[in-house]
């Protein structure tokens, strides 16, 4: 549904993401997006991409959901911190995002490689693969949910281990006989 408020459009889902997480108080002033850690980190970092940009989009009744912005930002909850208005952007990007899944835009995300959830942004994912060094495929395309049991898998395969090599300590590597 969709509601006008000062001459703009809005989805009344985002706009009440708006008033919850302060980007009313924004007075782009610009600092969020001085410290944001998107221009270091990305090359082609675009001005589209920065939170003031996103802020503004949204208080105009932009359809975020359709651009590609809000897939960018990393979270890492530099721009809140910067923030003299204290508008909470880092929280606004995690509630439209999972708003924006929740409605079936999905196209800029990669999935999780065990369950098909969206996980994390394409760009994001295409950074880490050309620029880790490290990169391990097996973490960094799983979501939360599915490393953790792949995690709990490993912990009771190793117990399994680990409870053989004590039995066999404990019988001086003889199996018991059964009478």
């Amino acid at each position: 549904m969709k509601h006008s408020v000062k001459n703009r459009t809005v989805d009344t889902r985002v706009e009440d993401l708006i008033v919850k997480h302060g980007l009313l108080k924004c007075v782009q002033c610009g600092k969020c997006t001085s410290a944001c850690t998107m221009t270091e980190i990305f090359e082609d970092f675009r001005y589209s991409w920065a939170p003031r940009t996103i802020v503004h989009e949204a208080l105009f009744g932009t359809d975020l959901f359709r651009a590609s912005s809000i897939w960018y930002c990393l979270v890492c909850d530099v721009c809140e911190v910067t923030c003299p208005s204290g508008v909470h952007f880092r929280d606004f990007i995690g509630s439209l995002r999972d708003l924006a899944v929740e409605r079936g835009y999905i196209r800029n995300l990669r999935q999780c490689k065990r369950c098909g959830r969206p996980i994390l942004p394409r760009h994001t994912s295409t950074y880490i693969q050309t620029k880790s060094e490290d990169y391990t495929p097996d973490l960094v395309l799983l979501c939360e949910r599915c490393k953790k049991y792949i995690l709990a898998q490993k912990f009771k395969e190793n117990l399994r281990a680990s409870r053989k090599v004590e039995a066999k300590c404990q019988t001086g590597g003889k199996k018991k006989s059964r009478r």
